[in-house]
């Protein structure tokens, strides 16, 4: 696998058709975001993905969306761009944050705009 270090936390971006995804384990803690861009603004649906039998649901849909669109908004700003997310996937038994995906987001977005590299799959 090929996981890019974003400070002390490993982060690994994959492309899979139209979404793009990002998944970050630092330490015990372990997130994982997928969206699908839109061309114009409009409304973000949000799907939480299965989760493993046994597993446990730690985190709701609306607390993500919640911080991805705060973030959205910072990286926008930030770059100077307009990106428009249709969709966003998460995983409900990932570890709970009030941030995480705020940043995940920024870092998804940021790489996106410089034609970084992803694991194409």
């Amino acid at each position: 696998m090929d996981w890019k270090s974003v400070g002390e936390k490993l982060m690994q971006f994959i492309k899979d058709n139209d979404l793009y995804k990002v998944a970050r384990i630092a330490g015990p803690t372990h997130n994982f975001l997928a969206i699908r861009l839109a061309e114009e603004k409009c409304s973000t649906e949000i799907k939480s993905l299965p989760i493993k039998q046994g597993d446990v649901e730690r985190i709701d849909g609306q607390s993500v969306l919640v911080q991805v669109l705060r973030g959205l908004d910072t990286i926008n700003l930030e770059l100077g761009v307009e990106y428009q997310i249709s969709e966003v996937q998460f995983i409900p038994s990932d570890s709970d944050s009030s941030s995480v995906y705020e940043l995940l987001i920024r870092e998804l977005i940021k790489r996106i705009d410089s034609n970084g590299e992803f694991v194409v799959i």
